[in-house]
């Protein structure tokens, strides 16, 4: 079974070519979650990047309220979605944390084999990390306007 027919529209995987899908799903392996089970947490090691195929996916982010931690959510991902985008960037460390909305199926590719693959096929190495910017850069300016109006709330609270 070809585990990125699903996804075959992801934001990673767009611009490949039919055979270049062919070999990196060679690479791919199926994750399963269940319904609030986490994928993994901020600073954790991250080893594999992953693409939702079924479910949602919530990232958060702890804050402390009222001498209390809790986990505020920064974004759902849906269907095609990357998730662990770090697990190809150093210091591969988790810059948020994950758990499934509801029972989540994810296709991942560990870090190691997608080295391995890109220097044999630097053709699908520069596909894959070209779009991997592209996420990195949705989420960073995601979190600038987020940061952004928690400026201007603290200015305007402070100056009327």
């Amino acid at each position: 079974m070809n585990l990125l027919a699903p996804i075959q529209d992801a934001a990673l995987l767009q611009g490949l070519s039919d055979e270049q899908r062919v070999v990196l799903a060679e690479a791919a392996s199926e994750f399963s979650y269940f319904a609030g089970e986490k994928l993994f947490r901020l600073g954790d090691e991250a080893s594999v990047v992953m693409v939702v195929r079924k479910g949602t996916i919530q990232l958060t982010m702890p804050l402390t309220v009222l001498a209390t931690e809790r986990q505020i959510v920064t974004e759902e991902l849906g269907v095609g979605s990357t998730v662990a985008w770090s697990a190809l960037v150093p210091p591969h460390s988790a810059t948020v944390s994950a758990r499934a909305m509801v029972d989540s199926e994810l296709v991942g590719f560990s870090r190691a084999r997608l080295v391995e693959m890109f220097a044999a096929r630097p053709d699908i190495g520069l596909v894959v990390s070209s779009n991997l910017a592209s996420v990195v850069g949705r989420r960073l300016r995601q979190t600038q306007a987020m940061w952004l109006r928690e400026l201007q709330n603290s200015v305007s609270a402070k100056y009327g």
